[in-house]
Order: C-alpha cells, then structure tokens, then sequence
C-alpha cells in the first residue's frame, strides 16, 4: 500500500556531488489517473496505429513521473531540461520516492521488464 504524499529531504550526504540547490525538502505526490495516461501518451512512440502497437521508453516514462509529481525545494524550478541534468544521486532518490507513492503495477512491470529465459523458450 502506497501513501498519497511522501515528504523528504535530500541531504548532501546522500548527495554529496549534488549542486547545493537539489538540496532540501521535497514532496513527492500520488499522480491522478489522466497524468499517468498523459505521462504514459509523452513517453510512447506509435508503431502502428491500425495494430495497436506503442514503444514505450522507460526512461522519458521515469522522468515525466518526477516532473508531474514531484515539488522540489522552495527556489527550484524541476523544468524538464532541468531533470534531465539532476544529479544522479539526486534524481535515484526522486524516482524511489515516485514508486513508493504511485507503485508499480503488474502490467507496467511486465511491460518495462525482458521476458524471462522461461518465457523466451515458450512459443507465445
């Protein structure tokens, strides 16, 4: 069971190569139904439309999870330029705490994840 809101500090300990302003409190919130379909719509590329067929990028998918439902420390703005270039501490951090709050579906696991070895050998 996730909670709606986690509240939490990045601290240069945990950061320690971080620039001084991705320090501090931040609050990362549950995301609604249509921002997680809207995030999911940013992060895909049609294949083909008539099939049904979408490439999801797991990347661009994890950063607009942290760009919607992360406030970040009073005087720093998270543009999407800026996310890309967070400190790689500093942005682990932030993505935990989106899972711990959103989840992680058994669908989205499966989707994000290689089939195992199992179900390679396994005609489909």
């Amino acid at each position: 069971m996730s909670s709606r809101e986690l509240k939490f500090e990045v601290t240069e300990k945990e950061a320690p190569y971080a620039p001084k302003e991705e320090l501090g409190i931040y609050k990362a919130r549950r995301w609604s139904f249509r921002e997680k379909q809207d995030a999911t719509m940013r992060a895909s590329k049609i294949l083909d439309a008539d099939k049904g067929l979408v490439e999801m990028n797991v990347i661009d998918f994890q950063m607009e999870q942290i760009i919607v439902c992360v406030t970040p420390p009073e005087g720093f703005e998270l543009t999407r330029e800026r996310a890309e270039t967070l400190d790689v501490d500093v942005g682990d951090i932030l993505l935990d705490a989106c899972r711990k709050v959103n989840g992680t579906t058994l669908s989205e696991r499966k989707g994000f994840l290689e089939p195992s070895d199992e179900e390679k050998a396994t005609p489909g």
